[in-house]
């Protein structure tokens, strides 16, 4: 399933309304929602915060294969930025000295089987593929295409 959301932090209820439709036609264990859900909202928020694109929506695709939930967000006319090479945040440093930001990408590395971005045609395609058995043993691994 495919649809196109206005880039506005208000659209996130009717992405969780869209993500939920598919989730329930899949019946998809509660674990993997669970990680879909905050991985969909990260990078839809990430994308409405920090893109500079004249485009004023986002395509957010959602399938299945092979045993995996796959989210596809694609960011159009943008200027090329890679998600998932953003630097791990320092968890080992005192919260005063802590950079803020990239707990929510740290988030989507650990829940995620891979976690990809593209860049295509102008667009920066970011891919999150989630096992859909809810077995999340190992993190995404793959952080670029």
């Amino acid at each position: 399933m495919k649809r196109s959301f206005d880039r506005t932090y208000s659209e996130l209820s009717e992405l969780f309304r869209f993500l939920d439709e598919c989730l329930d036609a899949q019946h998809v264990k509660e674990s993997a929602a669970f990680a879909a859900r905050l991985a969909l909202e990260e990078v839809f928020t990430n994308m409405v915060k920090y893109s500079i694109s004249p485009v004023d929506t986002v395509s957010v695709a959602i399938d299945t294969g092979d045993g995996d939930l796959i989210l596809r967000l694609a960011d159009h006319d943008a200027e090329p930025f890679d998600p998932t090479s953003h630097p791990e945040p320092d968890l080992r440093a005192p919260l005063a000295q802590r950079k803020p930001g990239g707990l929510g990408l740290h988030l989507i590395r650990h829940l995620a089987d891979s976690f990809e971005h593209e860049y295509v045609d102008g667009s920066n395609v970011v891919t999150i593929r989630i096992r859909m058995t809810g077995t999340h043993e190992s993190p995404a691994t793959n952080h670029q295409q």
